[in-house]
Protein backbone atom coordinates (compact mmCIF):
# COMPACT_ATOMS: atom_id res chain seq x y z
CA UNK A 1 0.00 0.00 0.00
CA UNK A 2 2.86 2.55 0.62
CA UNK A 3 4.93 1.52 -2.20
CA UNK A 4 1.89 1.70 -4.27
CA UNK A 5 1.42 5.43 -3.16
CA UNK A 6 4.97 6.52 -3.90
CA UNK A 7 4.14 4.96 -7.55
CA UNK A 8 1.15 6.69 -7.82
CA UNK A 9 2.92 10.01 -6.72
CA UNK A 10 5.52 9.64 -9.30
CA UNK A 11 3.47 8.75 -12.15
CA UNK A 12 0.86 11.18 -11.31
CA UNK A 13 4.03 13.70 -11.94
CA UNK A 14 4.61 12.34 -15.31
CA UNK A 15 1.51 12.48 -16.77
CA UNK A 16 1.14 16.29 -15.70
CA UNK A 17 4.00 16.94 -17.59
CA UNK A 18 3.03 15.19 -20.56
CA UNK A 19 -0.81 17.15 -20.68
CA UNK A 20 1.18 20.32 -20.26
CA UNK A 21 3.94 21.33 -22.50
CA UNK A 22 5.19 24.41 -20.42
CA UNK A 23 5.38 22.40 -17.10
CA UNK A 24 8.93 21.16 -16.22
CA UNK A 25 9.54 19.26 -13.34
CA UNK A 26 12.53 16.86 -11.75
CA UNK A 27 12.46 13.80 -9.49
CA UNK A 28 15.73 13.01 -6.99
CA UNK A 29 15.63 9.56 -6.03
CA UNK A 30 17.92 8.75 -3.26
CA UNK A 31 18.56 5.32 -1.83
CA UNK A 32 20.54 4.56 1.12
CA UNK A 33 21.08 0.36 1.74
CA UNK A 34 23.73 -0.75 4.70
CA UNK A 35 24.16 -3.84 5.82
CA UNK A 36 26.58 -4.18 9.01
CA UNK A 37 26.58 -5.84 12.59
CA UNK A 38 26.77 -4.46 15.79
CA UNK A 39 30.16 -4.55 17.99
CA UNK A 40 28.35 -8.10 19.95
CA UNK A 41 28.09 -9.67 15.93
CA UNK A 42 24.23 -8.54 15.76
CA UNK A 43 22.54 -7.72 12.00
CA UNK A 44 22.38 -4.04 11.84
CA UNK A 45 20.38 -3.05 8.28
CA UNK A 46 19.22 0.69 7.26
CA UNK A 47 16.88 0.62 4.15
CA UNK A 48 15.93 4.50 3.36
CA UNK A 49 14.64 6.30 0.32
CA UNK A 50 13.89 10.01 -1.00
CA UNK A 51 11.86 11.52 -3.27
CA UNK A 52 12.74 15.13 -4.05
CA UNK A 53 9.45 16.11 -6.39
CA UNK A 54 10.06 19.50 -8.13
CA UNK A 55 7.35 20.70 -10.43
CA UNK A 56 7.78 24.47 -12.27
CA UNK A 57 4.66 26.28 -14.02
CA UNK A 58 4.66 29.67 -14.98
CA UNK A 59 4.77 31.70 -11.67
CA UNK A 60 4.00 28.45 -9.45
CA UNK A 61 6.35 26.49 -8.00
CA UNK A 62 5.29 22.70 -6.03
CA UNK A 63 8.33 20.78 -3.73
CA UNK A 64 7.33 17.29 -2.07
CA UNK A 65 9.81 14.82 -0.43
CA UNK A 66 8.31 11.47 0.00
CA UNK A 67 10.88 9.33 2.61
CA UNK A 68 10.52 5.67 3.88
CA UNK A 69 13.22 4.66 5.99
CA UNK A 70 12.61 0.93 7.78
CA UNK A 71 14.88 0.09 9.37
CA UNK A 72 16.38 4.08 9.34
CA UNK A 73 19.97 4.88 9.99
CA UNK A 74 18.27 7.86 13.02
CA UNK A 75 14.79 8.62 13.70
CA UNK A 76 12.01 6.79 13.96
CA UNK A 77 11.14 4.24 11.31
CA UNK A 78 8.24 4.33 8.51
CA UNK A 79 4.87 2.99 9.90
CA UNK A 80 2.54 4.98 8.12
CA UNK A 81 1.20 6.89 5.22
CA UNK A 82 1.85 10.31 7.29
CA UNK A 83 5.16 9.32 7.96
CA UNK A 84 6.09 8.49 3.92
CA UNK A 85 4.46 12.28 2.81
CA UNK A 86 7.01 13.98 5.05
CA UNK A 87 6.99 17.78 3.36
CA UNK A 88 5.37 19.44 0.70
CA UNK A 89 4.63 23.72 -0.59
CA UNK A 90 3.01 24.79 -3.37
CA UNK A 91 4.31 28.59 -3.86
CA UNK A 92 3.43 31.50 -6.23
CA UNK A 93 5.26 34.15 -6.77
CA UNK A 94 5.17 37.59 -8.78
CA UNK A 95 6.33 41.34 -8.97
CA UNK A 96 4.67 42.67 -5.77
CA UNK A 97 4.11 39.07 -3.72
CA UNK A 98 5.01 35.64 -2.93
CA UNK A 99 2.58 33.22 -1.79
CA UNK A 100 3.42 29.71 0.34
CA UNK A 101 0.71 27.11 1.12
CA UNK A 102 2.31 23.98 3.06
CA UNK A 103 5.81 23.63 5.02
CA UNK A 104 7.24 26.98 5.74
CA UNK A 105 10.56 26.91 5.42
CA UNK A 106 11.63 30.63 6.68
CA UNK A 107 14.07 32.44 8.23
CA UNK A 108 14.10 36.06 9.47
CA UNK A 109 17.29 38.06 10.01
CA UNK A 110 19.47 35.66 12.27
CA UNK A 111 17.11 33.34 13.18
CA UNK A 112 16.62 34.35 16.86
CA UNK A 113 12.66 34.19 16.87
CA UNK A 114 12.14 32.20 13.10
CA UNK A 115 14.30 29.77 11.10
CA UNK A 116 12.83 27.04 10.06
CA UNK A 117 14.64 24.02 8.20
CA UNK A 118 14.62 20.24 7.29
CA UNK A 119 18.02 18.05 7.22
CA UNK A 120 17.68 14.71 6.92
CA UNK A 121 21.38 13.52 8.22
CA UNK A 122 20.18 14.50 12.14
CA UNK A 123 16.76 13.80 11.38
CA UNK A 124 15.42 17.49 11.86
CA UNK A 125 12.85 19.20 11.05
CA UNK A 126 10.67 22.27 12.89
CA UNK A 127 8.73 23.75 9.75
CA UNK A 128 5.19 24.47 10.77
CA UNK A 129 2.23 23.40 7.99
CA UNK A 130 -0.11 26.58 7.03
CA UNK A 131 0.37 29.50 4.75
CA UNK A 132 2.77 32.42 4.51
CA UNK A 133 2.83 35.53 2.23
CA UNK A 134 5.31 38.34 1.62
CA UNK A 135 3.87 41.18 -0.09
CA UNK A 136 6.19 43.97 -1.57
CA UNK A 137 4.49 47.48 -0.44
CA UNK A 138 7.52 49.49 -2.02
CA UNK A 139 10.53 49.20 -3.27
CA UNK A 140 12.20 49.17 0.03
CA UNK A 141 9.46 47.92 2.06
CA UNK A 142 8.33 44.44 2.52
CA UNK A 143 5.17 43.36 5.17
CA UNK A 144 5.19 39.33 5.44
CA UNK A 145 3.35 37.34 7.50
CA UNK A 146 2.90 33.07 7.84
CA UNK A 147 0.44 30.76 10.11
CA UNK A 148 0.76 27.18 10.75
CA UNK A 149 0.76 24.70 13.23
CA UNK A 150 3.79 21.28 13.90
CA UNK A 151 4.06 19.09 16.18
CA UNK A 152 7.96 18.91 16.84
CA UNK A 153 10.25 16.13 17.95
CA UNK A 154 13.69 16.05 19.37
CA UNK A 155 15.53 14.23 21.70
CA UNK A 156 16.98 14.41 25.46
CA UNK A 157 20.49 12.57 24.60
CA UNK A 158 22.25 12.87 21.19
CA UNK A 159 22.83 9.47 21.73
CA UNK A 160 18.91 8.60 21.33
CA UNK A 161 18.10 6.81 18.08
CA UNK A 162 14.71 8.36 18.40
CA UNK A 163 12.64 11.25 20.01
CA UNK A 164 11.72 11.22 22.65
CA UNK A 165 10.06 14.48 22.86
CA UNK A 166 6.84 15.94 21.28
CA UNK A 167 5.60 19.88 21.55
CA UNK A 168 2.48 21.10 19.80
CA UNK A 169 2.90 24.39 18.36
CA UNK A 170 0.14 26.64 16.49
CA UNK A 171 1.96 29.45 15.46
CA UNK A 172 1.00 33.14 13.54
CA UNK A 173 3.28 35.78 12.92
CA UNK A 174 3.44 39.56 11.05
CA UNK A 175 6.14 41.74 10.18
CA UNK A 176 7.87 44.13 7.96
CA UNK A 177 10.93 44.98 6.76
CA UNK A 178 12.52 48.44 5.16
CA UNK A 179 15.93 48.62 3.14
CA UNK A 180 18.10 51.27 1.95
CA UNK A 181 21.75 52.44 1.14
CA UNK A 182 22.92 52.80 4.23
CA UNK A 183 21.00 50.46 6.59
CA UNK A 184 18.29 47.90 6.64
CA UNK A 185 15.81 46.83 9.51
CA UNK A 186 12.75 44.44 9.95
CA UNK A 187 10.20 43.54 12.96
CA UNK A 188 8.19 40.94 13.36
CA UNK A 189 5.66 39.99 16.35
CA UNK A 190 4.48 36.12 16.80
CA UNK A 191 2.01 34.31 18.87
CA UNK A 192 2.67 30.48 19.42
CA UNK A 193 0.26 28.10 21.57
CA UNK A 194 2.76 25.68 22.53
CA UNK A 195 1.54 22.26 24.18
CA UNK A 196 4.09 19.94 25.41
CA UNK A 197 2.66 16.11 26.76
CA UNK A 198 3.30 14.85 30.08
CA UNK A 199 5.60 12.29 28.58
CA UNK A 200 8.12 14.47 27.48
CA UNK A 201 8.19 16.79 30.77
CA UNK A 202 9.24 13.68 32.43
CA UNK A 203 11.65 13.41 29.70
CA UNK A 204 13.04 16.96 30.52
CA UNK A 205 14.23 16.34 33.85
CA UNK A 206 17.27 14.15 32.64
CA UNK A 207 18.38 18.18 30.81
CA UNK A 208 21.43 18.99 32.85
CA UNK A 209 20.85 22.70 32.47
CA UNK A 210 18.53 24.85 34.23
CA UNK A 211 15.04 23.29 32.75
CA UNK A 212 16.10 19.96 34.34
CA UNK A 213 17.34 21.44 37.43
CA UNK A 214 13.83 23.81 37.47
CA UNK A 215 11.74 20.58 36.53
CA UNK A 216 12.96 18.82 39.08
CA UNK A 217 12.73 21.04 41.75
CA UNK A 218 8.95 21.76 40.71
CA UNK A 219 8.28 17.60 40.66
CA UNK A 220 10.28 15.85 43.73
CA UNK A 221 11.02 12.28 43.92
CA UNK A 222 7.30 11.25 45.36
CA UNK A 223 5.06 13.69 43.77
CA UNK A 224 1.97 13.25 41.37
CA UNK A 225 4.34 14.11 38.26
CA UNK A 226 3.75 16.72 35.70
CA UNK A 227 0.58 16.95 33.65
CA UNK A 228 0.14 18.01 30.36
CA UNK A 229 0.59 21.79 29.90
CA UNK A 230 0.13 24.61 26.93
CA UNK A 231 1.20 28.34 27.46
CA UNK A 232 0.50 31.05 24.62
CA UNK A 233 4.38 32.62 23.92
CA UNK A 234 3.95 35.90 22.74
CA UNK A 235 7.87 37.08 20.98
CA UNK A 236 8.70 40.14 19.86
CA UNK A 237 11.84 40.97 17.48
CA UNK A 238 13.72 43.94 16.21
CA UNK A 239 17.27 43.55 13.85
CA UNK A 240 18.94 45.79 11.60
CA UNK A 241 21.78 46.10 9.64
CA UNK A 242 24.40 48.97 9.35
CA UNK A 243 26.40 50.02 6.74
CA UNK A 244 29.90 52.22 7.25
CA UNK A 245 32.50 52.44 4.17
CA UNK A 246 33.97 48.83 5.23
CA UNK A 247 31.99 47.97 8.09
CA UNK A 248 28.74 46.06 7.89
CA UNK A 249 27.32 45.70 11.85
CA UNK A 250 24.27 43.58 12.59
CA UNK A 251 22.12 43.10 15.86
CA UNK A 252 18.94 41.64 16.51
CA UNK A 253 17.11 41.13 19.82
CA UNK A 254 14.23 38.94 20.41
CA UNK A 255 11.84 39.13 23.67
CA UNK A 256 10.21 35.89 24.46
CA UNK A 257 7.13 36.41 27.31
CA UNK A 258 6.32 32.72 28.35
CA UNK A 259 5.90 30.76 31.31
CA UNK A 260 7.48 28.51 33.09
CA UNK A 261 6.00 24.90 32.96
CA UNK A 262 2.94 25.14 35.13
CA UNK A 263 4.71 28.31 37.12
CA UNK A 264 4.79 31.85 36.71
CA UNK A 265 4.68 34.18 33.69
CA UNK A 266 8.46 35.40 32.87
CA UNK A 267 10.08 37.29 30.20
CA UNK A 268 13.44 36.04 28.56
CA UNK A 269 15.56 37.65 25.49
CA UNK A 270 18.10 36.61 22.74
CA UNK A 271 20.80 39.14 21.40
CA UNK A 272 22.90 38.50 18.09
CA UNK A 273 25.90 40.73 16.97
CA UNK A 274 28.16 40.38 14.14
CA UNK A 275 30.49 42.54 12.51
CA UNK A 276 32.39 42.38 9.47
CA UNK A 277 34.88 45.03 8.30
CA UNK A 278 38.59 45.13 6.35
CA UNK A 279 41.63 46.44 7.56
CA UNK A 280 44.89 46.38 5.64
CA UNK A 281 43.43 43.29 3.51
CA UNK A 282 42.81 41.21 6.31
CA UNK A 283 39.10 40.39 6.70
CA UNK A 284 37.92 40.32 10.38
CA UNK A 285 34.60 38.90 11.11
CA UNK A 286 33.54 39.30 15.30
CA UNK A 287 30.19 37.83 16.16
CA UNK A 288 28.66 37.83 20.16
CA UNK A 289 25.58 35.74 21.65
CA UNK A 290 23.43 36.23 24.42
CA UNK A 291 20.71 33.54 24.79
CA UNK A 292 18.83 33.56 28.52
CA UNK A 293 15.26 31.78 27.52
CA UNK A 294 16.57 29.22 30.42
CA UNK A 295 13.05 27.72 31.47
CA UNK A 296 11.69 28.14 27.53
CA UNK A 297 12.07 24.97 25.40
CA UNK A 298 12.45 26.96 21.62
CA UNK A 299 11.01 25.23 18.48
CA UNK A 300 10.81 27.68 15.63
CA UNK A 301 14.17 29.51 16.40
CA UNK A 302 17.36 28.26 14.94
CA UNK A 303 19.75 31.39 15.84
CA UNK A 304 23.69 31.30 15.00
CA UNK A 305 26.19 29.06 16.51
CA UNK A 306 28.68 31.76 16.91
CA UNK A 307 31.67 29.69 16.29
CA UNK A 308 33.23 27.79 13.03
CA UNK A 309 31.87 24.69 12.33
CA UNK A 310 34.93 22.09 10.82
CA UNK A 311 34.83 19.51 8.41
CA UNK A 312 37.40 17.81 9.64
CA UNK A 313 36.49 14.09 10.62
CA UNK A 314 38.20 14.02 13.74
CA UNK A 315 37.70 17.93 14.91
CA UNK A 316 33.77 17.26 13.99
CA UNK A 317 33.96 14.72 16.91
CA UNK A 318 34.47 17.38 19.85
CA UNK A 319 31.92 19.77 18.26
CA UNK A 320 30.67 22.28 20.79
CA UNK A 321 26.50 20.99 21.35
CA UNK A 322 25.05 24.26 21.77
CA UNK A 323 22.48 25.25 24.64
CA UNK A 324 20.45 27.75 22.60
CA UNK A 325 17.96 28.72 25.81
CA UNK A 326 21.34 29.79 27.81
CA UNK A 327 24.43 30.37 26.70
CA UNK A 328 27.02 33.47 26.04
CA UNK A 329 29.38 33.10 23.27
CA UNK A 330 31.95 35.69 21.33
CA UNK A 331 33.52 34.35 18.17
CA UNK A 332 36.56 36.35 15.98
CA UNK A 333 37.25 34.95 12.28
CA UNK A 334 40.47 36.31 10.74
CA UNK A 335 41.56 35.87 6.88
CA UNK A 336 44.65 36.84 4.80
CA UNK A 337 45.25 36.01 1.16
CA UNK A 338 48.44 37.02 0.70
CA UNK A 339 48.56 35.28 -3.25
CA UNK A 340 46.90 32.17 -4.47
CA UNK A 341 49.79 30.25 -2.90
CA UNK A 342 49.06 31.45 0.28
CA UNK A 343 45.57 31.97 2.66
CA UNK A 344 45.15 32.27 6.02
CA UNK A 345 42.75 31.36 8.58
CA UNK A 346 42.66 31.65 12.02
CA UNK A 347 39.13 31.04 14.36
CA UNK A 348 38.52 31.80 18.16
CA UNK A 349 35.56 30.94 19.78
CA UNK A 350 34.33 30.65 23.23
CA UNK A 351 31.42 30.27 25.29
CA UNK A 352 29.72 29.32 29.01
CA UNK A 353 26.07 28.97 30.35
CA UNK A 354 25.65 31.82 32.92
CA UNK A 355 23.77 30.79 36.27
CA UNK A 356 20.51 32.11 37.60
CA UNK A 357 21.67 32.55 41.02
CA UNK A 358 23.98 35.87 41.14
CA UNK A 359 25.64 35.60 44.16
CA UNK A 360 27.55 32.53 42.33
CA UNK A 361 30.84 33.81 40.36
CA UNK A 362 30.72 34.90 37.10
CA UNK A 363 33.33 35.93 34.22
CA UNK A 364 32.70 39.86 33.25
CA UNK A 365 33.60 40.56 29.69
CA UNK A 366 37.40 41.76 29.93
CA UNK A 367 37.90 38.14 31.59
CA UNK A 368 35.82 36.24 29.14
CA UNK A 369 37.95 37.94 26.29
CA UNK A 370 41.57 37.29 28.08
CA UNK A 371 41.15 34.17 29.41
CA UNK A 372 38.30 32.75 26.94
CA UNK A 373 38.76 34.14 23.10
CA UNK A 374 42.50 35.00 23.86
CA UNK A 375 42.56 31.71 24.95
CA UNK A 376 44.97 32.75 27.81
CA UNK A 377 43.59 31.82 30.85
CA UNK A 378 42.46 29.12 33.23
CA UNK A 379 39.46 28.02 32.27
CA UNK A 380 39.02 25.84 35.10
CA UNK A 381 38.31 28.48 37.39
CA UNK A 382 34.95 28.90 35.67
CA UNK A 383 34.20 24.88 35.66
CA UNK A 384 30.56 25.74 36.98
CA UNK A 385 29.54 27.30 34.11
CA UNK A 386 30.48 24.47 31.52
CA UNK A 387 33.01 26.82 29.54
CA UNK A 388 33.64 26.05 25.91
CA UNK A 389 36.84 27.58 23.82
CA UNK A 390 38.41 26.74 20.66
CA UNK A 391 41.51 27.96 18.48
CA UNK A 392 41.53 26.84 14.92
CA UNK A 393 44.75 28.28 12.64
CA UNK A 394 44.77 27.16 8.80
CA UNK A 395 47.19 27.71 5.62
CA UNK A 396 46.48 26.55 2.34
CA UNK A 397 46.82 27.20 -1.08
CA UNK A 398 47.88 26.23 -4.63
CA UNK A 399 51.67 25.90 -5.92
CA UNK A 400 52.74 28.35 -8.48
CA UNK A 401 52.11 25.69 -11.35
CA UNK A 402 48.66 25.08 -9.63
CA UNK A 403 49.06 21.11 -9.83
CA UNK A 404 49.36 21.01 -6.07
CA UNK A 405 46.71 22.09 -2.97
CA UNK A 406 47.87 22.03 0.41
CA UNK A 407 45.64 22.71 3.59
CA UNK A 408 47.32 22.20 7.02
CA UNK A 409 45.52 22.91 10.34
CA UNK A 410 46.02 23.02 13.66
CA UNK A 411 42.81 22.43 16.37
CA UNK A 412 42.67 22.98 20.38
CA UNK A 413 39.60 22.46 21.94
CA UNK A 414 38.33 22.91 25.70
CA UNK A 415 35.13 22.41 27.58
CA UNK A 416 34.44 21.53 30.24
CA UNK A 417 31.06 19.78 30.61
CA UNK A 418 28.70 18.51 33.61
CA UNK A 419 29.91 14.97 33.76
CA UNK A 420 33.37 15.16 31.83
CA UNK A 421 35.87 17.64 30.76
CA UNK A 422 37.15 17.37 26.81
CA UNK A 423 40.93 18.75 26.58
CA UNK A 424 41.84 18.10 22.35
CA UNK A 425 44.69 18.78 19.88
CA UNK A 426 43.70 18.18 16.35
CA UNK A 427 46.33 18.65 13.15
CA UNK A 428 44.27 18.04 9.96
CA UNK A 429 45.84 17.94 6.53
CA UNK A 430 44.92 17.76 2.86
CA UNK A 431 46.75 17.26 -0.31
CA UNK A 432 45.15 17.35 -3.56
CA UNK A 433 47.51 16.45 -6.98
CA UNK A 434 46.31 17.28 -10.31
CA UNK A 435 47.18 14.51 -12.59
CA UNK A 436 47.02 14.73 -16.69
CA UNK A 437 43.65 15.44 -18.75
CA UNK A 438 41.44 15.85 -15.14
CA UNK A 439 42.90 13.22 -13.41
CA UNK A 440 43.73 13.73 -9.57
CA UNK A 441 44.95 11.87 -6.14
CA UNK A 442 43.70 13.36 -2.83
CA UNK A 443 44.72 12.78 0.93
CA UNK A 444 42.94 13.60 4.21
CA UNK A 445 45.25 13.10 7.25
CA UNK A 446 44.36 13.87 10.20
CA UNK A 447 46.04 13.28 13.85
CA UNK A 448 44.48 13.90 17.25
CA UNK A 449 45.35 13.95 21.14
CA UNK A 450 42.51 13.71 23.32
CA UNK A 451 42.56 14.29 27.19
CA UNK A 452 39.23 13.07 28.87
CA UNK A 453 38.45 13.63 32.90
CA UNK A 454 35.03 12.25 33.95
CA UNK A 455 33.36 12.58 37.06
CA UNK A 456 33.75 8.50 37.86
CA UNK A 457 36.75 7.98 35.86
CA UNK A 458 40.56 8.78 35.93
CA UNK A 459 41.93 10.93 33.30
CA UNK A 460 42.69 9.35 30.02
CA UNK A 461 44.58 10.35 26.69
CA UNK A 462 43.85 8.83 23.61
CA UNK A 463 45.40 9.16 20.29
CA UNK A 464 43.58 9.36 16.87
CA UNK A 465 44.38 8.80 13.15
CA UNK A 466 42.26 9.41 10.48
CA UNK A 467 43.64 8.53 6.86
CA UNK A 468 42.28 8.96 3.78
CA UNK A 469 43.84 8.69 -0.08
CA UNK A 470 41.55 9.02 -2.98
CA UNK A 471 41.36 9.03 -6.23
CA UNK A 472 39.21 10.64 -8.97
CA UNK A 473 39.21 9.35 -12.32
CA UNK A 474 38.58 12.03 -15.31
CA UNK A 475 35.68 13.17 -12.70
CA UNK A 476 33.81 9.91 -13.75
CA UNK A 477 34.61 7.62 -10.80
CA UNK A 478 36.79 7.88 -7.59
CA UNK A 479 38.14 5.26 -5.57
CA UNK A 480 38.81 6.10 -1.58
CA UNK A 481 40.28 4.42 1.13
CA UNK A 482 39.35 5.10 4.61
CA UNK A 483 41.10 4.07 7.96
CA UNK A 484 40.25 5.68 11.87
CA UNK A 485 42.46 4.15 14.28
CA UNK A 486 43.39 4.64 17.92
CA UNK A 487 46.91 4.40 18.62
CA UNK A 488 49.05 3.25 21.97
CA UNK A 489 50.46 6.31 21.53
CA UNK A 490 51.53 9.64 19.12
CA UNK A 491 53.79 7.31 16.68
CA UNK A 492 52.18 6.72 13.41
CA UNK A 493 53.59 3.17 13.16
CA UNK A 494 51.34 0.27 12.29
CA UNK A 495 52.68 -1.27 15.14
CA UNK A 496 51.13 1.03 17.00
CA UNK A 497 47.65 0.54 15.99
CA UNK A 498 45.32 -0.26 18.97
CA UNK A 499 41.98 -0.37 17.10
CA UNK A 500 40.42 0.74 13.72
CA UNK A 501 38.11 0.42 11.39
CA UNK A 502 39.08 0.26 7.85
CA UNK A 503 36.53 0.55 4.14
CA UNK A 504 36.49 1.45 0.90
CA UNK A 505 34.22 3.27 -1.40
CA UNK A 506 34.07 3.93 -4.93
CA UNK A 507 31.60 6.53 -6.34
CA UNK A 508 30.49 6.67 -9.70
CA UNK A 509 29.29 9.41 -11.36
CA UNK A 510 26.40 8.94 -14.09
CA UNK A 511 26.21 12.66 -14.55
CA UNK A 512 26.38 15.91 -13.13
CA UNK A 513 23.09 15.10 -11.35
CA UNK A 514 23.14 10.92 -10.79
CA UNK A 515 26.00 9.04 -9.07
CA UNK A 516 26.26 5.72 -7.75
CA UNK A 517 28.12 4.90 -4.24
CA UNK A 518 29.15 1.32 -2.74
CA UNK A 519 30.98 1.12 0.39
CA UNK A 520 32.30 -2.06 2.16
CA UNK A 521 34.54 -2.76 5.14
CA UNK A 522 33.54 -0.39 8.78
CA UNK A 523 33.32 2.99 9.81
CA UNK A 524 33.45 4.75 13.17
CA UNK A 525 30.61 6.70 13.75
CA UNK A 526 30.33 9.73 15.71
CA UNK A 527 28.39 13.13 16.18
CA UNK A 528 26.60 14.33 12.87
CA UNK A 529 25.89 17.73 13.34
CA UNK A 530 24.06 20.76 11.59
CA UNK A 531 23.99 24.64 13.06
CA UNK A 532 24.75 23.29 16.65
CA UNK A 533 22.18 20.55 16.57
CA UNK A 534 23.70 16.99 16.90
CA UNK A 535 22.63 13.28 16.77
CA UNK A 536 25.22 10.54 17.52
CA UNK A 537 25.51 8.10 14.12
CA UNK A 538 25.98 4.51 14.88
CA UNK A 539 29.69 2.80 14.25
CA UNK A 540 29.64 0.61 10.83
CA UNK A 541 31.02 -2.89 11.63
CA UNK A 542 32.14 -5.73 8.97
CA UNK A 543 29.40 -4.26 6.13
CA UNK A 544 28.30 -2.64 3.07
CA UNK A 545 26.53 0.70 2.43
CA UNK A 546 24.90 1.52 -1.05
CA UNK A 547 23.86 5.03 -1.92
CA UNK A 548 22.52 6.05 -5.04
CA UNK A 549 20.98 9.33 -6.17
CA UNK A 550 19.40 9.94 -9.84
CA UNK A 551 17.34 12.71 -10.95
CA UNK A 552 14.45 12.06 -13.83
Amino acid sequence: MKISSIRFYILTAFILSSIYAQLDYGINYELKYFDSQDEDGGKVNVFENYFDINIYSDDWYFYSLLRYKNPPLIGSPTNEFKDIYNIFFLEYSNDKLQFQLGDIFQSYGAGLSMHTYEDRTIDYNNAPRGASILYYLKDNIDVFGFIGSNTFSSRTNIANPEPNIFVDNSVASMGISYQNNYFDMHYLTMLNNQKIDSESIVNMMSFNNILGDYLNHHYPSGSDGPSDFSMNVLEHNLGGTLYIKDLELYIERSWVYHNKIEGERTLGYKTYLSSYFSLNDYGILYEYKNYNTPYYYSVLSNPPIVFKENSSTLISRNLHNIDFSNEIGHHILINKSYSEQLNILLSSACAYNPLIDGSLFEPDFGQVCLDMLLQSGNMEEYELLNPYRQLYFEINGWTKDENLFYKIGIDKYLEYGPDKTINARTIPTQFTLKLKEGNSLSLYLEHQMKQIQSVSLASETKYYVHLSPSYNHYGKWMFSLFGDFEMDDRLLGIDDIKDGYIGADITYYINDSNLLSVFLGSQKGGLVCANGTCVMQPDFEKGFKITSKIMF
